[in-house]
């Protein structure tokens, strides 16, 4: 058995929800790059995800820094990564896509409260934000890395979490992750 979990995906797909609920059923500690980079938005002041997404595409040390982070925690054991790159830093990892229908995710997304720095007055502009976001990450991490997040043979295990609950997610994982 792999010793880490590296889960990644579409924004909305439910990658925290079903990290947590890992963590729980397994006992691992988490590592969020997600978290982090809000409370970077924060120290920076800038006043969106979406803007701080801008800000890296010209400020890679962010990445580095984020990246270099998780390559190095993943030499530890019992480690479940939410984060859009772990998989490819993470080597001795389980390698988990989650993929979710865009209507979806949009709504998952603009109804989260949880989520600060990006929340938007209504549906179409979450959807504008998020498509602009994604596109970002696409731009930042084929120029720094010569990656593609969407060749999915670059993963163990894929998961449309469109129709799932987090729970059947995380079970159909922790199936998959046992074998």
């Amino acid at each position: 058995m792999k010793k880490n979990i590296t889960i990644t995906g579409d924004l909305g797909s439910g990658k925290s929800s079903v990290t947590s609920i890992l963590k729980e059923k397994l006992n691992y500690g988490v590592v969020s790059v997600g978290t982090v980079q809000r409370k970077l938005v924060e120290k920076y002041g800038i006043e969106s995800i979406e803007a701080f997404n801008k800000y890296m595409e010209t400020h890679p040390e962010i990445d580095t820094e984020c990246d270099n982070m998780i390559a190095e925690l993943g030499k530890q054991s019992g480690q479940i990564f939410d984060s859009r790159l772990a998989w490819h830093f993470v080597e001795d990892s389980f390698k988990v896509y989650l993929s979710v229908d865009e209507n979806v995710a949009i709504q998952r997304i603009f109804s989260d409260q949880k989520r600060i720095n990006e929340s938007h007055p209504d549906v179409e502009q979450t959807r504008i934000s998020n498509r602009k976001r994604r596109e970002s990450e696409i731009v930042r991490f084929k120029s720094l890395y010569n990656l593609d997040m969407n060749d999915f043979s670059n993963y163990d295990l894929v998961i449309d979490t469109s129709s799932l609950t987090p729970e059947e997610v995380a079970q159909r994982i922790l199936e998959a992750y046992e074998k």
